[in-house]
């Protein structure tokens, strides 16, 4: 047998190895790293939403975030369009409608909307001390109910303003200007409007921060009657020139007669009325004491009746009596804007013989009417002189007896 020498030996494990097994650590260093793979990405994206971020996963703040942001944006880019296309359509119609609404969508304030996206946002997250997330703290919905109770209060005067233009409009005088009593009411039907509204807005913000109204109400009510009882005198005057307003028994300008004062009204205020008299003096009415009253409008009549007595002496003759009434009539006809009714021997007095006649002014000018009537009565006295009837006075006759 040939002996075998070292170099002949079968290779071992180490001298098995292959090439790439004998490679170097700096061999190794130098390779390309391996590609990630699709599972590989997601896995690490999952784990970075899934981080908390004060105490809320990435995730729901980027949902939160996101809406927030979309919200606002609608906001910006929506209103200026809607608005525009209102706008142009509102100058084609004669209506008003449609001028209000472009107003109510400009008064819609940036910082409501932005409270607002706000709050849907964070229905997202777990806010603390919120327990979960679709609820807002109470801090946060405080701030929501002020917002929003603020922007309807700012929508309501809108309305309010449109309805009192409207009223206005409706209340015009024959020569198209506004009413003055009216507008001058205009303040406080705006006052007291707003301040309703107002009240009904708190009590409902106040609703929903879960606190009570009832109890609030009852006190309110108490209040309200103690205060009104206070001020009952100057509240019923108030109310009052509210209700000259709306039924309009008579307007700046009329001709009124209340009791044993008469004149011109001048102005229409929020406790008096102002009149100024015949003589020049101004007169003020408490609009409650007014509307207890019975007040003549002279400014309404249509026509003026008018009745007077004529009376003449005994000593006429019954054709000179029968002669009255044509005259009379006569006298009436001829007078301007004026219609005859009648005119009867109606009785014998004590020192004269009594006919009572009637006749119309058909205007309720009071100038006219004295003007109708001092025509009439020169035209009278001028008959009745050339019949020879003549008119009676008080006259006493004396008879003596002879002894």
């Amino acid at each position: 047998m040939q002996g075998t020498t070292p170099d002949s030996q079968p290779p071992g494990p180490e001298q098995s190895a292959t090439p790439d097994s004998q490679a170097t650590p700096d061999s190794q260093a130098t390779q390309a790293p391996a590609k990630p793979t699709a599972s590989t990405v997601q896995t690490r994206v999952e784990t970075v939403l899934e981080r908390k971020v004060l105490g809320n996963p990435v995730q729901d703040w980027i949902y939160a975030g996101g809406t927030a942001c979309a919200i606002l944006l609608a906001f910006y880019i929506l209103r200026p369009i809607v608005f525009r296309i209102v706008k142009r359509l509102s100058k084609k119609t004669k209506t008003r409608a449609d001028d209000m609404v472009a107003d109510l969508i400009k008064e819609v304030r940036w910082w409501w909307i932005f409270v607002v996206a706000l709050a849907v946002g964070a229905l997202f997250l777990k806010v603390p001390p919120s327990p979960s997330a679709g609820s807002l703290p109470h801090w946060a919905r405080v701030i929501v109910v002020i917002a929003t109770a603020l922007q309807f209060l700012r929508l309501m005067r809108i309305l309010v303003n449109y309805a009192l233009d409207h009223v206005l409009r409706a209340n015009r005088q024959p020569d198209g200007s506004p009413d003055p009593a009216v507008q001058n009411s205009m303040g406080v039907m705006r006052f007291l409007i707003m301040l309703g509204m107002a009240i009904a807005i708190i009590l409902v913000a106040l609703e929903n921060l879960d606190i009570k109204v009832t109890p609030l109400l009852t006190g309110l009510g108490i209040g309200g009657i103690a205060v009104a009882l206070a001020v009952q005198n100057i509240l019923g005057d108030v109310f009052a020139s509210l209700t000259i307003v709306l039924d309009k028994p008579f307007q700046v300008g009329d001709a009124i007669t209340v009791g044993d004062k008469s004149g011109t009204v001048e102005r229409i205020g929020i406790k008096t009325t102002r009149v100024r008299a015949s003589s020049g003096e101004e007169l003020v009415f408490g609009n409650n004491d007014l509307l207890s009253s019975r007040v003549q409008n002279f400014k309404r009549m249509q026509e003026r009746r008018v009745v007077f007595t004529l009376g003449l002496i005994y000593e006429l003759t019954p054709e000179q009596l029968q002669r009255v009434p044509a005259l009379v009539k006569e006298a009436v006809q001829a007078a301007p804007r004026t219609r005859f009714d009648r005119c009867h021997f109606k009785t014998m007095g004590a020192y004269s013989l009594d006919f009572e006649c009637v006749y119309y002014v058909t205007t309720g000018d009071y100038l006219a009417y004295m003007d109708a009537q001092q025509a009439i009565n020169l035209a009278i006295f001028a008959r009745f002189a050339k019949e020879g009837i003549e008119f009676a006075y008080p006259t006493q006759a004396q008879v003596q007896r002879k002894a």
